[in-house]
């Protein structure tokens, strides 16, 4: 993908980085997680989608289509991918209409051809057409326990307890099958969001710093011997509590060495965030409007995870990011040779 954006060299620098510095993806690659499957199936996705915009080829539109329906069903949350290309399609050719109307028809009817068995599945075995027919029940649990914590000022543990267990008594109290009650906890999460805007939006302010700076995770802290919660990562606590309250706080509930290394790993994120924001900056003097697709992908994996943000919904967009810093990196060396 670097050669065909750029050059060699520049695909060969980010592989450097995405192999050695990016503590994210060496730790996820060697656990049983559908990240490292989706990680895969989106880069070929993005590598085809690419392909297409330089080579006009409608073929590839095709694969890059099948392999966001692959994505999708391995993790539902690659179901908005499909509009964020489709965007790009409209901006990318805004003065040839008919074109960019075709390819984007294109792309969203393959993609809904290869998710609509797994659609009408559910649709017959739950009675709803979802992709995933864990839709609701996952919408309360990483969203209504926080929002009630945060407005009613209680302990984020009690408040998920006593909550979720009040709730699915209730459901069972009423009698409701079990093909019917993801219908309900999903009335019940949007019931609750429509009731506290303001703690949604703060909370998915805060779960968004999460996703983007978020040091570790649950995963990273069991391996330390030191289980926490992602939302006790050292983003969320600099987010919420300013910068010296954070750092505290961290200290206090799990140690020196885990703050170290917190520290690290954000440290060497955040020198791939600078130097792939100097790479965006050389590349937008050039007229390669391909790479701008890079763009959109992270910007949509950073925002689509909301208040349940966290380390492991950046991991399938790590390897753009390296190679916009693998772009930055090369700028600095050409100036400097």
């Amino acid at each position: 993908m670097g050669e065909v954006l750029i050059n060699e060299k520049v695909g060969r620098i980010a592989g450097w980085l995405l192999a050695v510095f990016s503590i994210d993806s060496i730790v996820l690659s060697n656990l049983l997680l559908s990240e490292a499957l989706l990680t895969f199936i989106l880069i070929v996705s993005a590598y085809s989608f690419i392909l297409f915009l330089i080579q006009k080829q409608k073929r590839y539109i095709l694969y890059s289509a099948i392999l966001l329906g692959l994505a999708t069903l391995t993790r539902p949350i690659a179901l908005f991918l499909p509009l964020c290309l489709v965007i790009f399609i409209l901006f990318y050719w805004r003065k040839q209409c008919k074109k960019a109307i075709i390819s984007s028809l294109l792309l969203l009817i393959v993609y809904l051809l290869t998710i609509s068995p797994w659609i009408i599945r559910n649709h017959r075995v739950f009675g709803f057409p979802h992709v995933t027919s864990n839709l609701g029940y996952t919408l309360f649990v990483h969203y209504v326990p926080y929002i009630e914590a945060a407005s009613s000022k209680k302990e984020l543990k009690i408040s998920t307890k006593g909550y979720t267990e009040g709730v699915r008594q209730s459901i069972r109290d009423k009698g409701v099958l079990f093909t019917q009650q993801s219908e309900v906890w999903q009335q019940i999460g949007v019931r609750t969001i429509m009731k506290h805007p303001l703690a949604y939006t703060r909370l998915y302010l805060l779960g968004t710093a999460t996703t983007i700076l978020s040091g570790g995770s649950n995963v990273f802290y069991s391996l330390l011997g030191t289980p926490m919660d992602y939302r006790e990562s050292l983003a969320y606590f600099v987010a919420k509590d300013g910068i010296w309250r954070g750092l505290k706080t961290i200290l206090e509930r799990k140690g020196s060495g885990n703050l170290l290394f917190l520290s690290l790993n954000t440290f060497l994120l955040l020198f791939m965030y600078c130097t792939a924001i100097y790479g965006v900056y050389r590349v937008s003097r050039e007229k390669r409007y391909a790479i701008k697709v890079l763009y959109f992908l992270i910007i949509a994996y950073f925002v689509l995870p909301g208040p349940v943000g966290g380390m492991r919904f950046r991991v399938p967009i790590i390897p753009y990011i390296t190679l916009l810093s693998g772009l930055g990196l090369y700028s600095i060396s050409k100036q400097h040779i």
